[in-house]
């Protein structure tokens, strides 16, 4: 497969990371076993590569029994890294999501903050401290949903959010046109994959929306963890207007 030649032999290369996300993606429930060995093949490299390194951190994604202990041999393997720092936000996403344990959570994002400081995963890492999830997912429905109920069309842009956020297993993201525009609303998992796409041309001005299931492109489930989408309007006239914004998947 030309992924993998790409892979093998320009690890180094933006294309292999390209091409890394483009496996992830096609990879089929029939074809997982094989790609979890060619994830350890690249894990196995001596060099401390950062292609090698997301190879390993998806690889841990799929070690419910053993992922913290594979985290952490990623963290202390690429040690003051960006690959290190991947590992401690996914341990984080761990201790948050799946184990529900304040202390450890806490514990790893003080340390995401303190020697990654200003950087993606320590904002991210902030935001979630300074929420209680059980909180947002208590509130009543209409606390937080998005009005549209007005019959104007909008005078600007606007990507307006997506709710329920946190949300399972289905969000609407909602956005305002002021015309006539070709919409494109991409969904990337915090390692920069691409997850989902939605691509709606010569949509009609107004107030419109798009409903994500919380699935990929093969139609199966994401994971637990924090969401990027970027959406992106044209004009007819060629005005652009790009906007990202966040997700929460909980299950």
């Amino acid at each position: 497969m030309i992924t993998k030649e790409i892979i093998e032999k320009y690890p180094d290369s933006s294309a292999a990371f390209l091409a890394l996300g483009m496996l992830w993606r096609a990879s089929k429930e029939d074809d997982i076993e094989s790609f979890k060995v060619f994830l350890k093949n690249l894990g196995l490299q001596k060099t401390k590569n950062e292609l090698f390194g997301a190879a390993e951190i998806i690889e841990a994604d799929f070690e419910k029994n053993n992922r913290v202990a594979k985290l952490n041999t990623i963290i202390n393997k690429y040690k003051d890294t960006k690959t290190a720092e991947f590992g401690y936000f996914n341990l984080f996403l761990y201790y948050v999501l799946e184990e529900d344990n304040k202390a450890k959570a806490k514990e790893t994002g003080d340390l995401i903050i303190s020697l990654f400081p200003n950087s993606p995963a320590a904002i991210e890492v902030n935001d979630l401290l300074n929420i209680n999830i059980k909180e947002v997912i208590a509130k009543p429905v209409s606390s937080n949903k998005i009005n549209l109920t007005n019959n104007e069309l909008p005078t600007e842009y606007k990507l307006l959010g997506n709710y329920p956020n946190p949300f399972n297993p289905s969000t609407t993201i909602n956005y305002a046109l002021p015309v006539q525009s070709n919409v494109e609303i991409n969904i990337f998992d915090v390692m920069g994959r691409l997850i989902r796409s939605f691509v709606i041309s010569s949509q009609n001005a107004g107030y419109q929306n798009v409903i994500w299931n919380g699935k990929n492109e093969n139609n199966e489930q994401i994971a637990s963890g924090i969401y990027l989408y970027r959406f992106k309007a044209v004009s007819t006239d060629g005005k652009v207007f790009e906007k990202t914004s966040k997700l929460l998947m909980l299950k």
